[in-house]
């Protein structure tokens, strides 16, 4: 999957592939930047404001963007799942 995604094709993917971070647009990761206030960031990275979904935890998902030089990539996250992903490397505020 090499094709920066967009809106229903880019959920699509995050749904069938939760494992894999998906590659999406510079276009893509602004949007969900500016739609509402994250939930949490720390750099380049962060939780859209609003969740997508809940888990069988219970624990709110949502949807993940990140973009590491001019890669941009996207993923469904929890709260937890994020700060394990990004803490090891930046430290959390």
């Amino acid at each position: 999957m090499n094709k920066p995604l967009e809106w229903k094709e880019l959920w699509d993917a995050m749904d069938a592939n939760p494992d894999q971070w998906i590659p999406t647009t510079e276009k893509m990761y602004w949007d969900m930047l500016e739609v509402v206030p994250p939930i949490k960031m720390l750099g380049q990275n962060f939780l859209v404001g609003e969740a997508n979904d809940h888990n069988e935890k219970g624990e709110a998902v949502y949807a993940c963007f990140t973009k590491y030089g001019d890669t941009y990539k996207a993923k469904h996250l929890t709260v937890s799942e994020f700060k394990n992903h990004f803490v090891p490397l930046k430290g959390w505020v």
